[in-house]
């Protein structure tokens, strides 16, 4: 490892000097994790130049005395690598490097310069499990001197080995190709076999099919010959009347044919007559003409019908997907192709998962006159193990040489206090105060006046994509009403050109789009209307591709005004152009660099009111494009484009843990353009559904709390109509709540929501701090609603003035459903340890009490207690010395080297300290795994749950919160998992929120059985107790209310009857009649015991 100090003195100067000028500043005494990074040495050694000719270059350098000149390069993709061992799994990195194209491709507009970083993974995913790598060789480029030496012994050990293996697999494999062929001469053996008994079977078959053909012919003979000799015994008088009968048909027929002719004779004289004299002849031609016509109109008019048919039918998403590409192969293999910087978008796409490369910084439009250029990204490491990593700075097209200097791979620290500053930025960015004065008129007792304060839509922006038919069909109106009710804005992905219905450009047919729109804003929902343009080759429709370059600045003319007309005052947003820095297709074909600005120009007096954006992807999710995305946006707005916003995709791969840190240094980039910023595509796929959605809550907090972030969009949300199956929030026909959804439903209308009610007869607190957005305010009196205000709370400070009528007649209150009536968080569930029983098969199922001294008096005391040698702690509880009040943190479970401990914790508000029970048990193959998850949202109500493994059960459950009020903690109906409540905050300041983290003693036992035993609620103080059933053994103890302001809980054993309760305590300082407590014990039996 290197560090940046010690190099140069001149390169120090000037990184510091870029430092300076560049927002993504780093700072002194940073650790590179790459060697010669200014190429003061000859690279050999430390960069791999394989594919094209390196050197140190003196003439042209940012500082010292060498640059490093790639030149005689033969493929797109070559350039120098480095190898390294320095980086961490899940850890932010950033790299800053500084290109020179020393020549240009006449044939193309701009280069692409891109850095990548190759993972060597020691595991790789199959299914939901992690199968380790064969291993790998040693890596010993970058080493030097005895290091070197050791590796390359290293390496030829290893190769040694191979050989050996590789030798003995192809003995192997000999013997298994024998075996093989032993097989196959068997198997033909059987078969030929086989063969002749199925002619043999044949052979029968036919000769019994022969038999009864045989058969058949002579019993047809048979019954001929009867019918016969029956005709021939008809009657005399029978055969004469069908004589005379055929006669009389005869004679009839003959007449008939007889007028016929006459008829036709006298037809052919008036045709005669007419010719001679002309008349009729035009009006025949007439007629004629009249009829080709009409068969010439009809052809088309068929064919239009055929082809709408055949879209309908295909407009499915997955089968008109499939279908555009096929037409995209066959487009391929008959058009030429043009290069453009989407040939490798599968990489930008993120990991290819064979080599596991990942981009770490791009630059889309490069030419060799800009001189150095800086390219610069960062990315987070993947979350799989990997034994080291390559950078490689793939340079552009072949033939281009050039200059690369001053390389910096370091590693940016991620924040360990994330969480408390985005509870305090939230507060500071997405709430304002509210000055609420209610005036009551004379005669109406304020006592009896209740005013209920709630948001009702948010100022941020909350949408997903949709598609268009699930908005209007009758069968999806479960989905319409669900969607209606998480979302404000909405994104119709269907205005992309692609989706144009019609074969003629000059006649578009988007009414699929058209009808969803009108229903989007029926229903109030913001719109982002997606795409004009898309400059990525393979997503543009072959009739366009198609199109002669001199006739495109005409078509995109009219496609332009088209689209914006035909949504103009209905939508909020227009994507004018998709990924452009990865696709340029529509310059590229016109060679001018100014075809996207002018789309922006032409758009933007066409519906004044309408916010005009870029969206791109890889500039949030990762940082490759981040600096480009920038870079781009302030060229637009130079440009004088009439650009408003930023989209950003926001598609964050497999294995990438998104972290706060760097999304918000990526979004502080990009708001220095002063531009909106909308996140348009959000999604997050990894296999393990809690996983996944402790990723998603974490992301969505670390944008939220952004205050240059305007809203995230989901790229859909409902498993049945999504392209990536592992990155929903609903499944299934009836729309069940994965984790994920239920994480995004308690963030955004419940714990980021607003809902006060205040009683008239106390004076409403002078400020209410409110979520921006718009607030219904509804008057009850004496319970019944009877009067509505509305307004709307932004930035600024809002003093909202209601004077209370005398109106006693109820009015309509329409609440929301709740789709997720309680907050139960799975989030890093995880074991802490496990134990094992020592005892003999012989030992009964015994269990004593153990209890801690008491702690100190401060805030954030701790006092531990264990239990004795061969007993498992089952249980660990807290309670206050002298059961006030006050708060406890609670109790937590940790294991080392084999020792459980049950520390509690104690709060503020107490003079007393607290003290820590445990439940320590002996018996025969006892196992226990302790378990914890969370913390949960840290808002009233809220749940953490965990869960036990398999074959598993709660023999105790303990909570512990850093800040809020505990609810208790208590074990779920199926005895499979323990759950810990959270109660409301202690203060208003946002930095002290936290949620409830649950602890469980999950433990097995052949024939061991329990069950939950609880007191009924008592709105009592005082001492809750609860005992087991006779014949049962009491394992765990805690306290569950729902008000707060417990004292805790324990297990007493009485010496001299034996018999353990639960004991639970109500704080002395909670009002009597109001606090409703439970005490909740764990009851077991072992049939075993």
């Amino acid at each position: 490892m290197h560090h940046i100090t010690q190099t140069t003195t001149a390169t120090t100067m000037l990184l510091l000097a870029v430092v300076l000028m560049v927002p993504w500043q780093i700072t002194e005494g940073v650790e590179n994790l790459l060697l010669n990074p200014s190429f003061e040495d000859t690279p050999a050694g430390t960069w791999n130049t394989k594919g094209f000719r390196a050197e140190q270059y003196a003439d042209d350098k940012l500082d010292g005395r060498y640059s490093l000149r790639c030149s005689e390069r033969k493929k797109k993709l070559v350039g120098p690598s480095q190898y390294t061992t320095g980086l961490r799994m899940g850890s932010g990195y950033e790299l800053r490097a500084y290109v020179k194209l020393l020549n240009d491709n006449p044939d193309k507009l701009w280069q692409q310069l891109k850095a990548v970083v190759r993972f060597d993974f020691t595991v790789k995913v199959e299914g939901n499990t992690l199968r380790p790598i064969s291993e790998r060789p040693p890596r010993c480029v970058g080493l030097r001197d005895q290091k070197r030496k050791d590796c390359l012994a290293v390496l030829k050990t290893w190769r040694d080995k191979l050989k050996k293996q590789n030798a003995e697999k192809k003995k192997l494999n000999e013997q298994r190709k024998k075996e093989k062929q032993r097989k196959k001469q068997e198997k033909k053996k059987k078969k030929q076999k086989n063969k002749k008994k199925k002619q043999d079977k044949i052979k029968k078959q036919k000769q019994r099919e022969k038999d009864k053909q045989t058969k058949k012919d002579k019993n047809k003979k048979d019954k001929e010959k009867k019918n016969d000799k029956k005709a021939k015994d008809k009657t005399k008088e029978q055969k004469d009347k069908e004589r005379n009968k055929a006669k009389e048909q005869k004679k009839r027929d003959r007449q008939r044919n007889k007028e016929k002719k006459e008829k036709d004779r006298q037809k052919a004289k008036d045709r005669k007559e007419k010719a001679k004299t002309g008349k009729g002849s035009g009006a025949r031609s007439s007629r004629n003409q009249t009829r080709i016509r009409t068969l010439s109109q009809l052809a088309p008019s068929l064919e239009t019908q055929t082809a709408e048919r055949t879209r309908r039918d295909v407009y499915h998403p997955i089968i008109r997907q499939r279908l555009l590409q096929r037409q995209r192969h066959r487009r391929q293999a008959q058009l030429p192709q043009t290069p453009v910087a989407g040939e490798d978008e599968h990489l930008m796409l993120g990991i290819e998962t064979a080599q596991g490369a990942y981009i770490i910084a791009w630059r889309a439009f490069v030419r060799s006159e800009q001189g150095w250029v800086l390219l610069t990204g960062n990315i987070n490491a993947p979350m799989l193990p990997f034994s080291g990593a390559e950078l490689a700075i793939r340079g552009p097209d072949e033939g281009i040489d050039f200059l690369l200097d001053n390389v910096t791979l370091y590693e940016i620290p991620e924040r360990s206090d994330w969480l408390t500053a985005s509870h305090a930025m939230i507060d500071e960015h997405r709430k304002s105060d509210i000055n609420l004065r209610v005036t009551v008129p004379a005669g109406v007792n304020p006592a009896d006046v209740d005013v209920q304060l709630e948001l009702k839509n948010h100022l941020f922006g909350f949408g997903s994509k949709v598609e268009d038919k699930l908005l209007y069909r009758k069968k999806t109106q479960h989905f319409r009403d669900m969607f209606f009710n998480l979302f404000n804005w909405a994104t119709i992905g269907s205005f992309k050109w692609r989706f144009d219905k019609s074969r003629d450009l000059y006649s578009p047919d988007f009414s699929n789009a058209e009808e969803a729109l009108d229903v989007l804003n029926e229903h109030g929902i913001k719109v982002r209307a997606h795409s004009i343009v898309w400059g990525v080759q393979k997503n543009i429709p072959d009739k366009v591709v198609a199109t002669p370059p001199e006739e495109l600045p005409r078509l995109l003319k009219f496609h332009t005004e088209y689209m914006v007309n035909l949504t103009r005052g209905k939508v909020e947003h227009w994507d004018v152009q998709n990924e452009f820095l990865h696709g340029h297709w529509y310059e590229e074909t016109m060679k001018d660099p100014h075809v996207s600005e002018n789309i922006f120009k032409m758009a933007r007096p066409l519906d004044p009111k309408v916010k005009l954006y870029l969206n791109d992807f890889t500039a949030v999710n990762s940082g490759a494009n981040t600096e480009d995305f920038h870079d781009m946006g302030v060229r637009f707005i130079k440009a004088n484009t009439g650009i408003q916003g930023l989209g950003v995709q926001g598609h964050v791969k497999e294995f990438i843990k998104p972290t706060s840190t760097m999304i918000w240094r990526r979004l502080d980039r990009l708001a220095e353009t002063g531009l909106e910023i909308f996140l348009t595509e959000f999604d997050i796929g990894w296999r393990d559904d809690v996983v996944r959605a402790d990723w998603f809550e974490d992301a969505m907090r670390a944008y939220f709390a952004h205050p240059g972030l305007s809203g995230v969009i989901l790229w859909g949300f409902w498993k049945d109509w999504q392209t990536y199956q592992d990155k929903y929030l609903v499944y299934g026909k009836d729309m069940k709540f994965a984790e994920q959804g239920q994480r995004f439903v308690c963030l955004t209308q419940k714990e980021w929501t607003t809902r006060k009610t205040f009683n008239l007869r106390d004076p409403i607190p002078p400020s209410v701090r409110g979520f921006r957005g718009d607030y219904e305010v509804i008057i009850r009196k004496r319970g019944i609603p009877v009067q509505r205000e509305t307004f709307t709370l932004g930035k600024e400070t809002t003093v909202v003035d209601i004077r209370v009528t005398d109106s006693n007649v109820p009015i309509a209150v329409q609440d929301k459903h709740d789709y997720v009536p309680q907050c139960i968080s799975h989030r890093d569930q995880k074991s802490v340890g496990t134990v094992n029983s020592s005892l003999s098969q012989s030992a009964e199922f015994t269990c004593s009490d153990r209890m801690s001294p008491t702690s100190g008096s401060f805030n954030g005391a701790e006092v531990s207690v264990t239990c004795e040698a061969g007993e498992i702690m089952t249980s660990c509880s807290s309670f206050h010395a002298g059961h006030s009040s006050g708060t406890r943190r609670g109790e937590r479970i940790t294991v080392e080297d084999g020792v459980v401990t049950c520390t509690a914790i104690k709060g503020t508000g107490s003079p007393e300290g607290v003290r820590a029970s445990a439940r320590c048990c002996r018996a025969s193959e006892l196992k226990c795994d302790y378990r914890q998850a969370g913390p949960s949202s840290p808002m009233d109500g809220a749940m953490a749950e965990s869960t036990c493994p398999p074959g598993h059960m709660p023999l105790g459950c303990s909570i512990f919160n850093q800040y809020s009020v505990l609810e208790g903690a208590f074990p779920n109906q199926d005895m499979t998992s323990c759950l810990a409540q959270s109660g409301p905050p202690l203060s208003e300041d946002p930095a002290l929120k936290s949620g409830a983290v649950s602890y469980a003693a999950c433990c097995s036992k052949p024939g061991l059985q329990c069950r939950q035993v609880a007191s009924s609620q008592q709105p009592i103080r005082g001492v809750i107790n609860v005992t087991c059933p006779l014949g049962d053994v009491m394992t765990g103890c805690n306290v569950m209310g729902e008000e707060g302001g417990l004292a805790g809980a324990h297990i007493d054993t009485d010496q001299s009857s034996g018999v353990s309760h639960c004991r639970a305590f109500v704080g002395n300082d909670l009002p009597d009649g109001e606090a409703k407590v439970s005490a909740v014990a764990i009851c077991c039996n072992s049939s075993s015991s």
